[in-house]
C-alpha cells in the first residue's frame, strides 16, 4: 500500500471546499497545458502570448497542449500559419528540447470555421471571393496539413501516455455515434478528455451560460461519468468558481488567451461597450487577462493550475482546483455544493461608503448630474466577485432599486483587489433621501456583510 499524505494547501476554502486524503505521488502521469480562444490575427499582440504560453509549457514539461477553439480570428489560413509557425519554433516535430513528445489537441471554433464572412474579415480583403480564397474554410484538411503536419479529422481520438483525448471540430456531426462508439474501448477506470469549442449546455457557468451548444455533448457524455470536458467561447474568468462543474461528469470552462469576457448572467453597470445596459460609469479593459490552465493527473486526482499569461511571472489566478479521481459521490464541484462552502468576501473592518454627488457624463456622451457610491475593495474572506449596491428609501421595506458593478480585478490575481470601487448612478434615477447598501458577493451569488452609506 503507497503511503499517504494530507494535502489541504490547495484544498482551501476559496478552492475547493472537499477535504480528502491524496496519494504520495511526486510526478503527475500526464501534464497539459490547456488553452482557448486564442484569437491570433498576426505577429504581435495577438501572437505573442500564445508563444508566451507555450514557452511556459515548455518549462514545465507538458506533454501536450489543448486548444478548445477560436485559435484564429477572422478564419484566414494566413492566421492559422503564424500558429503553426509558433508551435514548431518551440516545438518542432512536436518535440521538446529534451526530446519529449508533445502533442497538439486543437478543435475549431466559430472564428476559424467562418469568420472569414465577418466584417472585420472585410476590412482586410473587402473582396469575398478572395476571402473564401484565402479562408481555412475552403479547405479544412489541405489548412490544418500545411500548419499543424497533421490531417484535419473533425471527430478524433489521440492518445496521451495512456490518456485518450476526443476532439470535436466545430460544426461537425454525429458526435453521439462517436461518443457512444469510442467508449466502447475507453477504460472506465480512467478519465478520459473531451474538447469543443462551445459550452456544454447546462454545466459550467450553469444555464445561462453565453455561447452554449444545444445540448448534444451533454446528453451523450452523461452516460460517462469519468469523462472531463473542456469548452471555450464565452472568455469567462478562470477566477470565477463556476468555471469547473460536475454532475454526471465534469465540465470545464477554459477561458480565453485574448481577453476575458463579462457573464451574462447578472445585470452589470460596468459591462464592456456594444451591450445594452446602463452606461453611467466607464468600461475597463479586460486585455489584462490572458488566461490558461495547467493540468497534473494523477493515480487519484486532477490538478487545475489556473494562470494569467499576461503578467510576466505568469501569476496564479487562485488556488488550485482538485478533482478527486475515482469521480466522488457527491461530486465535490458541484454547484449546490461549493455556493455554500465556498467562504464570503468581507470588507476591512474599517470601510465605509462614500457618496459624492458630481456633474458628470455617462458612456453615452450625455452629460447630467451623477451620484458615485464609492467603497473599498473588499480584501478579506473569500474572492470578490461582483458588488451589489442596494437602494433603499427611507421607511422601505424592500431596495427600490439594485445595481450590480463587476470587480474592476475580477479577472486578475488577488494581491489586485484594493482601491476604491465605485458604482455611479444618474441623479434622477435616485429618490432625494436614501442609503446605499454595498454587499461584496461571491462568483455564485452569495453575499457578505454589506457596509452602508447615506445621500
Amino acid at each position: 500500500m503507497r503511503r499517504r499524505n494530507f494535502i489541504k494547501s490547495v484544498l482551501s476554502f476559496s478552492a475547493v471546499p472537499y477535504m480528502r486524503t491524496f496519494a504520495s505521488q511526486a510526478k503527475p502521469y500526464l501534464r497539459m497545458g490547456v488553452l482557448s480562444d486564442t484569437h491570433v490575427r498576426k505577429p504581435g499582440w495577438t501572437l505573442d502570448p500564445f508563444i508566451g504560453a507555450l514557452k511556459w509549457f515548455d518549462s514545465q514539461k507538458v506533454d501536450g497542449v489543448i486548444i478548445a477553439g477560436d485559435i484564429v480570428d477572422q478564419g484566414l489560413t494566413e492566421q492559422l500559419r503564424h500558429v503553426g509557425t509558433a508551435w514548431d519554433s518551440i516545438f518542432p516535430d512536436n518535440k521538446a528540447v529534451d526530446g519529449r513528445r508533445v502533442e497538439k489537441v486543437f478543435v475549431t471554433g466559430n472564428h476559424d470555421n467562418h469568420f472569414w464572412k465577418h466584417a472585420s474579415a472585410a476590412r482586410l480583403y473587402p473582396d469575398e471571393k478572395e476571402r473564401f480564397e484565402r479562408s481555412i474554410a475552403k479547405d479544412f484538411n489541405a489548412a490544418w496539413t500545411e500548419c499543424f503536419h497533421e490531417e484535419f479529422v473533425r471527430l478524433y481520438r489521440k492518445e496521451i501516455k495512456g490518456y485518450s483525448f476526443l476532439g470535436f471540430q466545430y460544426g461537425s456531426k454525429g458526435l453521439a455515434e462517436f461518443i457512444e462508439r469510442e467508449k466502447a474501448t475507453l477504460d472506465p477506470s480512467k478519465p478520459f478528455f473531451y474538447v469543443q469549442h462551445q459550452h456544454l449546455r447546462d454545466t459550467c457557468y450553469g444555464p445561462w451560460a453565453w455561447g452554449r451548444d444545444r445540448g448534444e455533448s451533454t446528453k451523450a457524455l452523461s452516460k460517462c461519468p469519468n469523462a472531463v470536458a473542456f469548452s471555450g467561447h464565452s472568455h469567462y474568468s478562470l477566477t470565477d468558481e463556476r468555471s469547473v462543474w460536475q454532475g454526471s461528469f465534469t465540465s470545464i470552462g477554459t477561458a480565453s488567451l485574448s481577453y476575458i469576457g463579462v457573464p451574462d448572467d447578472v445585470f452589470y453597470e460596468n459591462a464592456r461597450d456594444g451591450e445594452k445596459r446602463v452606461k453611467e460609469m466607464p468600461s475597463f479593459s479586460l486585455r489584462n487577462g490572458k488566461h490558461g490552465m495547467l493540468m497534473d493527473v494523477f493515480a487519484d486526482r486532477i490538478v487545475l493550475s489556473r494562470r494569467n499569461f499576461a503578467t510576466k511571472d505568469v501569476d496564479s489566478l487562485g488556488p488550485d482546483w482538485t478533482i478527486p479521481l475515482p469521480f466522488a459521490e457527491p461530486p465535490p464541484f458541484s454547484f449546490a455544493s461549493r455556493a455554500s462552502k465556498i467562504a464570503v468576501p468581507k470588507f476591512p473592518e474599517s470601510a465605509k461608503v462614500t457618496v459624492i454627488s458630481r456633474d458628470g457624463e455617462n458612456r453615452d456622451k450625455v452629460k447630467h448630474r451623477q451620484v458615485s457610491v464609492e467603497f473599498p475593495a473588499a480584501t478579506e474572506g473569500g474572492r470578490v466577485f461582483d458588488y451589489e449596491v442596494r437602494v433603499s428609501e427611507p421607511g422601505g421595506e424592500s431596495p427600490s432599486l439594485v445595481r450590480r458593478v463587476i470587480s474592476p480585478t475580477f479577472h486578475l490575481s488577488r494581491k489586485n483587489d484594493k482601491g476604491t470601487v465605485s458604482c455611479v448612478f444618474a441623479a434622477s434615477e435616485l429618490p432625494s433621501k436614501c442609503t446605499f447598501a454595498v454587499y461584496p458577493r461571491t462568483s455564485f451569488g452569495r453575499s457578505g456583510k454589506p457596509i452602508v452609506g447615506c445621500a
